[in-house]
């Protein structure tokens, strides 16, 4: 029953996943050559409006950042900074690799993000789970705090992603744990929770971050159950809300808008 709805999301997934036309000023597009990927990786980085290197600014780093669209994301950021709704902050957008598996159903996306499926025995996924996970926490990090007035501050950086996206994030928030603040997951699907447990059971530091999980009322599927295992075991602070809607990139922007509402607050 798993492999099919994995099969449904995947393509659920490519039917809106046109990748959008940037227009807005206030974003860059950069990239770097990752060793652990062994390639190139592409990223937006949205800038807020009056930019200045003597400001630091708080970070959100972002999944399937190919997908963010100036009428979903930035154009809104705009306003709601220029209204002084929210705080300026920058935002990395890290694209993810769209490039099909030979001889499979799947990307390399999905096998970078989700550490413990594997349907093609050419891809060595738990390789490119770890190479992913090395090339967002060390090498970007890195980069992109170097290049850009980014805050190195723990409750300043956070980290954003739906459905695998956010599934790859919650398994980074765990193998790399207190590296960000706060992890925004709507939708999130692929989260192998057995893993997951364990690697909570493995953690000797205490886990500081905020996890904000949300779902949509139309989704035929959530990880609800496991979310609120790892919450009772561990004690992690996470809220869960439902939004009103199914696996929609449009309810994914408004999840994400709400949390700045909250979390950067004027």
């Amino acid at each position: 029953m798993k492999f099919f709805t994995i099969i449904f999301l995947f393509f659920t997934f490519r039917a809106f996943s046109q990748n959008p036309v940037i227009k807005n000023k206030h974003v860059v597009l950069d990239s770097i050559y990752s060793e652990n990927l062994e390639q190139y990786r592409s990223f937006y980085v949205y800038l807020p409006t009056q930019y200045s290197r003597k400001v630091k600014y708080p970070v959100v780093y972002a999944t399937d950042g190919q997908i963010l669209s100036d009428s979903l994301y930035f154009d809104r950021m705009d306003s709601l900074i220029e209204h002084k709704i929210i705080k300026p902050f920058i935002m990395v957008c890290v694209f993810s690799n769209e490039k099909k598996v030979e001889n499979d159903f799947l990307e390399y996306r999905n096998y970078e993000y989700l550490k413990s499926y594997s349907n093609s025995k050419k891809i060595d996924n738990k390789h490119l789970f770890n190479a992913h996970l090395k090339f967002f926490n060390e090498e970007l990090l890195k980069y992109t705090e170097e290049k850009y007035s980014i805050s190195t501050k723990f409750e300043e950086r956070s980290m954003y992603g739906f459905s695998n996206g956010a599934a790859f994030c919650l398994a980074l928030s765990f193998e790399r744990p207190n590296l960000f603040g706060n992890y925004i997951l709507p939708s999130l699907y692929g989260g192998d929770f057995s893993i997951n447990e364990n690697l909570v059971k493995n953690v000797e530091t205490k886990l500081l971050s905020n996890y904000y999980f949300s779902y949509g009322s139309k989704e035929t599927y959530n990880e609800i159950s496991g979310i609120k295992k790892l919450e009772k075991q561990k004690q992690i602070k996470c809220k869960i809300t439902t939004f009103i809607g199914g696996h929609e990139r449009v309810k994914w922007a408004d999840e994400f808008m709400s949390f700045l509402k909250v979390n950067l607050k004027y």
